[in-house]
C-alpha cells in the first residue's frame, strides 16, 4: 500500500508514512499537503495485492504533529493525515 501511495502517477501521492490503526484501517501521513490533496481528488483507489483487487476508501483528518518536533516547539504544525 505504501508503494502505491508514494507513486504520484498511480495514486497522485508522494512521500508518506503508513501506520496500522485498527483492523484493516491505516493512517497515511503525507509529507506534502499537495500530495494529500491530489490523493483525495481521486475517487477510486484500487491496488492489486496477491492477485486480488483491493478498493481503498479514504477520509481526511487533521492531526497535530507532535512526534517530529520537541514539545513546546514554536514550529509545531498541523500535519495532514488520511485514514484508509
Amino acid at each position: 500500500m505504501q508503494k502505491y501511495f508514494k507513486i504520484r502517477r498511480r495514486s497522485g501521492g508522494g512521500e508518506c508514512e503508513i501506520s496500522e490503526v485498527g483492523d484493516n484501517t491505516y493512517m497515511i501521513s503525507f509529507m506534502d499537503k499537495e500530495a494529500q490533496e491530489r490523493v483525495l481528488e481521486r475517487l477510486d483507489h484500487v491496488i492489486l495485492i496477491e492477485g486480488q483487487e483491493i478498493h481503498i476508501s479514504l477520509r481526511h483528518e487533521n492531526v497535530a504533529e507532535s512526534s517530529k518536533q520537541p514539545k513546546g516547539s514554536p514550529n509545531q504544525e498541523q500535519r495532514e493525515k488520511l485514514s484508509a
